[in-house]
């Protein structure tokens, strides 16, 4: 719902927290289609053909 764009007052509430920082730390989590921007912006960054775990 958070990358839907809901409201995290309304997740919070929704997920029964009455801090937002909670619900934010527990249950908001980028998805693999969130983190493929970065990815591709690190591949610029490194060797291409490098895979990101290799370095790591």
């Amino acid at each position: 719902m958070a990358n839907k764009g809901v409201l995290g007052h309304i997740l919070a509430r929704w997920a029964g927290h009455a801090n937002v920082k909670t619900t934010e730390k527990w249950y908001v989590k980028p998805g693999v289609d969130d983190l493929r921007p970065a990815a591709e912006a690190w591949g610029g960054v490194v060797e291409a053909g490098t895979p990101v775990r290799e370095i790591l």
